[in-house]
């Protein structure tokens, strides 16, 4: 077995930890924008109409808000266990990246507004399943190398 504490970290682990964080940040400033229901947070999104996007996201059920919620705070937290070399960090993004599913089955159930039915908007909910799943992965991969 390697001495993780003794060993040590590469480069391109504090690169990639340091783009996670940053990826992760906006995550929760958008979920904390959109929550507050910032109007212009929102119209700085191309929303026209804030009240209908802040309709539709009131009308979320509530295991759709938990998939939300832990996606975005799970991820946030996995991504700063990575940076102190916390082995947790697997499981963080283990649950960010099931929330994030999640989201997307609703995605999937429940149509955009016409405010929001443009195609980057239908792509954020599997750009962010991509972005969860190789945090996870990456995190698992570096497990026995770097985390502690």
């Amino acid at each position: 077995m390697v001495d993780v504490a003794a060993s040590k970290v590469p480069v391109s682990y504090w690169i990639v930890c340091g783009l996670a964080f940053l990826v992760d940040v906006f995550g929760a400033y958008d979920y904390v924008m959109i929550r507050m229901q910032d109007d212009e947070y929102l119209r700085s999104m191309q929303a026209r109409i804030p009240s209908l996007i802040i309709e539709w996201y009131d009308n979320y059920p509530l295991w759709a808000h938990i998939a939300w919620a832990s996606f975005t705070w799970f991820a946030l937290a996995g991504s700063v266990l990575l940076l102190a070399r916390s082995r947790y960090a697997v499981t963080a993004f283990l649950i960010s990246t099931v929330g994030a599913v999640l989201n997307v089955v609703y995605h999937l159930m429940t149509p955009l507004p016409p405010v929001l039915d443009q195609p980057v908007i239908k792509a954020m909910p599997y750009l962010i399943v991509a972005i969860m799943l190789s945090q996870f992965l990456y995190a698992r991969a570096v497990a026995d190398k770097v985390l502690r």
